[in-house]
């Protein structure tokens, strides 16, 4: 984290990224593996593993491939 601003109970949980200067708001999650992009204000839980970027209302977009492939996460097979 450079220069994020977390309230009071905010938990981050392992291997998340939040960019610099990100405010978020208290009572949010901020998932596993989530990356939040730089100045992204954040006033809801962020899921685990997803993307968000934006300036004032959040929104997913997608999953971080990148963070899952460089911690070895292996593609499997999905089933609906």
């Amino acid at each position: 984290m450079n220069g994020a601003t977390l309230a009071g109970h905010v938990t981050v949980e392992d291997f998340a990224t939040i960019g610099a200067f990100c405010p978020v708001a208290s009572i949010c999650r901020i998932g596993r593996y989530a990356y939040v992009g730089a100045s992204t204000v954040i006033t809801q839980d962020v899921p685990p593993f997803s993307k968000i970027v934006t300036e004032r209302e959040t929104k997913s977009f997608g999953i971080n491939a990148i963070g899952l492939e460089r911690k070895d996460f292996q593609p499997r097979a999905c089933r609906f």
